[in-house]
């Protein structure tokens, strides 16, 4: 190549420093500040992240219905563990007086905070979700009813089941100034209820519902048409 040739493409690249992507890309990694809390993200607001995309699926209208429900059962199941293990972490950053900034620049008062706002709109955003889903599940003639909406055959069949199944495994445990409180499990279901003995005194009790025992209950009904 002429010299004249190679002396005007060597002014061009002068003048336009752009022309060459690498050498640019290279220069503003240097010029970068690596302690810029700009660069990264809090890996607590990033698993709610994820969680949204959870709850996307569950939204997807592509997806099979029943597995649009699973999607909400496992959101549900995620935050609990989020919230078992992130943010009492944070909790107990807040009670030992630990105040140290992360590379996110956030401490963990600010994380809480975000992570408060962050969980009310996910929290919103799955209520409303599951709202479409329940038509959509009775339209498939699965419906989920409270004890008030039941028929007399499907209560006929509830007080059997409770009678036969659930009540022999029921343990209440009383607690007063000489029993100190129960110790109550992560994700257990309690009841507190007032017992009275054989002299007619009441006393507080806190009943342990089993994990073996299902959450909901098939109670069919060929009498009772859908809806």
């Amino acid at each position: 190549m002429p010299k004249k040739v190679l002396a005007v493409a060597a002014s061009r690249r002068k003048r336009n420093p752009a022309a060459n992507p690498a050498d640019t890309g290279e220069a503003k990694s240097r010029d970068a500040d690596l302690k810029d809390p700009s660069l990264y993200l809090n890996r607590e607001l990033s698993l709610l992240a994820f969680q949204r995309r959870v709850l996307e699926e569950a939204e997807d209208v592509r997806n099979p219905l029943l597995e649009r429900v699973k999607f909400v059962s496992i959101l549900g199941s995620n935050l609990d563990e989020f919230f078992m293990v992130r943010v009492a972490g944070l909790e107990a950053q807040m009670e030992a007086g630990l105040m140290e900034v992360g590379p996110d620049g956030m401490t963990p008062r600010a994380q809480l905070i975000a992570i408060r706002r962050e969980v009310k709109k996910l929290m919103n955003d799955a209520h409303r979700c599951l709202e479409t889903l329940m038509p959509a599940l009775q339209k498939q003639e699965i419906f989920v009813h409270d004890y008030a909406q039941l028929s007399d055959a499907q209560i006929k069949r509830a007080s059997k089941y409770f009678d036969e199944t659930i009540f022999p495994v029921l343990t209440p445990l009383a607690f007063d100034p000489g029993r100190p409180f129960p110790h109550i499990s992560n994700l257990s279901l309690n009841l507190a209820v007032l017992i009275r003995d054989r002299e007619r005194k009441e006393r507080f009790a806190r009943v342990n519902v089993p994990d073996s025992l299902p959450q909901l209950v098939v109670l069919n009904d060929p009498d009772r048409t859908a809806g």
